[in-house]
């Protein structure tokens, strides 16, 4: 019962640094977009980006530590998956899927597509080297640089 009880202060606890670190990441989103000039859904796209893929990070870094780096994949895979499809399938649910505009979802269709075909071909071609990681980062800095020009316009 007291072990159940130490589980539930941690939850409650976590919740509440939850709540206090998303108040200050809305607002130091709200400075970055003052200071960079980005729409909110730029300045979005690269914070949930970021935000997003701390997890995975953790993964793989523990599955590479462990010489597991397939489950690092997997967890990669599986999340872009997963996101895909709750998004889409979320917008199409609520029948906002004719408002999103063809070409920008086709654009982003096209980018997933690119940096979930490199970690396949890692273990298809067990491919092992660090021009992979860089070529990811780059599809990754690359999406923030045109979507960061399309709001400019």
């Amino acid at each position: 019962m007291i072990e159940l009880l130490i589980q539930a202060a941690i939850l409650a606890f976590s919740l509440i640094i939850l709540a206090v670190a998303s108040f200050f990441a809305i607002k130091y989103v709200e400075d970055l977009m003052e200071f960079t000039r980005l729409s909110e859904g730029a300045a979005g796209f690269a914070v949930l980006a970021v935000m997003t893929t701390l997890p995975e990070l953790t993964v793989a870094s523990f599955a590479v530590l462990q010489g597991r780096a397939g489950i690092s994949i997997g967890d990669i895979l599986g999340s872009h998956i997963f996101n895909i499809g709750i998004v889409i399938g979320l917008l199409a649910a609520f029948g906002s899927l004719k408002t999103c505009g063809t070409t920008s979802l086709i654009e982003l269709v096209d980018l997933l597509f690119l940096a979930s075909l490199i970690p396949l071909l890692l273990v298809i071609f067990k491919i092992n080297s660090p021009l992979v990681g860089i070529a990811l980062i780059a599809i990754f800095i690359f999406s923030l640089y045109r979507i960061s020009k399309k709001r400019a316009r």
